[in-house]
């Protein structure tokens, strides 16, 4: 996995690694050994051979306060080699930051920020250097994280800085988020803004984190309408989402001309997945994936929830070989972590899954459809005529 000389530089797709971002990532309590799943079936495929790799660089503490609180970074750091977090810090204090049962303090957790942000940074920088069509960091996506806490296993919210970075370059900015829960960080961080669209599809439901996400929040100010919710009920499958997602990413793109797409590609979504919501497929989220390279807008691309692991590694493994253009057996082949596959050892699993049953009608998506196309009515498409929605302004908020 660690081998850097395997990758090409000649390739206009690029992957964020270096061999310390991927230690300090599968340090993280909840995500133990992810990583290593993850780069190490991508490298079993050969695709490293296909990918630039870039170094990632650490985000310096200024990086972390483009979007995150001093008070906060502060005290991060002031946790990262504290030998008794008990002695260090009271349980209000923890608290105030987040800090606690889904985000434990770990030893190193200042260094994790500065290395998760700081791959995110270099993909970034990557994309604006315009020698890559597309970058990934499977190790970014926390798109929980507020400005003064930590949320929902998300301790550093790279997705907004890494937005911040781009928009030095980029005028529009399109972020869409896959992940099963609400983006509900980067909505709040962009939500009066103008230059980032963000579209979040994810699970709605009374009591299902975090809570927020309705198709009624649609920005504010001058990012009035500028926010796109998708809620979404448990266990709805390929057939539903793949069409949806087009349908609703096609209105998006007949009223806002993205310069450059952050794609948060959480994959708890998987029907294999322990959150038990929704029951996609690692094809179905491809052909979601698919429908955005074929727009050709320069992407990068980051990963975020995924607690089943091996079918993580291999639904992003998947999602890499579509980005090269590359066919991949669906035998795994064999490598060090090879027993993670068993007993089937397939890319795509043919087992029975026990799925969920969808309690998501057409009714309901075909309304979903309407109330995003009326609400994007109301975006003035400056010397376009926004003839894919209709002439007038309409006011459809639920």
């Amino acid at each position: 996995i660690c081998n850097m000389a395997a990758y090409t530089n000649s390739s206009k797709v690029g992957i964020v690694f270096t061999p310390r971002l991927l230690q300090l990532c599968d340090k993280n309590p909840k995500f133990t050994k992810r990583g290593t799943l993850v780069h190490g079936l991508i490298a079993a495929y050969k695709l490293t051979k296909r990918l630039s790799c870039i170094r990632s660089t650490e985000a310096t503490q200024e990086d972390l306060q483009l979007f995150h609180s001093t008070n906060y970074i502060s005290f991060l750091k002031k946790m990262n080699k504290a030998d008794c977090y008990e002695e260090a810090a009271s349980q209000i204090e923890l608290e105030d930051y987040g800090l606690g049962y889904d985000c434990p303090i770990f030893e190193g957790v200042y260094d994790y920020c500065c290395n998760v942000t700081g791959a995110s940074l270099s993909a970034a920088e990557a994309l604006m250097s315009e020698r890559f069509s597309l970058v990934f960091n499977w190790f970014g996506g926390w798109h929980h994280a507020k400005r003064g806490s930590a949320a929902g296993f998300c301790y550093c919210n790279d997705i907004v800085i890494a937005i911040l970075k781009l928009l030095t370059k980029y005028k529009q900015v399109l972020y869409i988020d896959m992940d099963v829960h609400h983006g509900d960080g980067v909505e709040e961080a962009f939500f009066y803004s103008e230059k980032v669209m963000t579209v979040s599809f994810h699970r709605h439901s009374p009591g299902f984190y975090p809570g927020s996400g309705d198709i009624s929040a649609v920005g504010k100010g001058r990012g009035s309408y500028y926010n796109v919710n998708v809620p979404l009920k448990v266990g709805i499958d390929d057939g539903q989402y793949v069409p949806l997602f087009q349908k609703c990413l096609s209105l998006v793109f007949s009223v806002f001309g993205a310069d450059v797409i952050v794609l948060q590609c959480g994959v708890d979504t998987l029907v294999e997945d322990p959150m038990e919501s929704f029951c996609l497929t690692s094809k179905g989220i491809g052909e979601c994936f698919q429908f955005l390279l074929q727009k050709e807008i320069p992407m990068l691309v980051l990963g975020g929830g995924g607690y089943n692991f091996p079918a993580t590694a291999k639904c992003w493994t998947y999602l890499t070989s579509l980005a090269l253009k590359e066919s991949l057996d669906n035998e795994i082949p064999e490598h060090e972590y090879y027993e993670e596959y068993c007993p089937e050892c397939a890319l795509h699993s043919e087992l029975p899954v026990l799925r969920r049953k969808n309690t998501n009608t057409q009714k309901e998506m075909d309304g979903i459809v309407e109330i995003i196309r009326g609400n994007l009515l109301n975006i003035e498409v400056e010397g376009t005529p926004r003839a894919s929605c209709s002439a007038e302004k309409q006011d459809t908020i639920p």
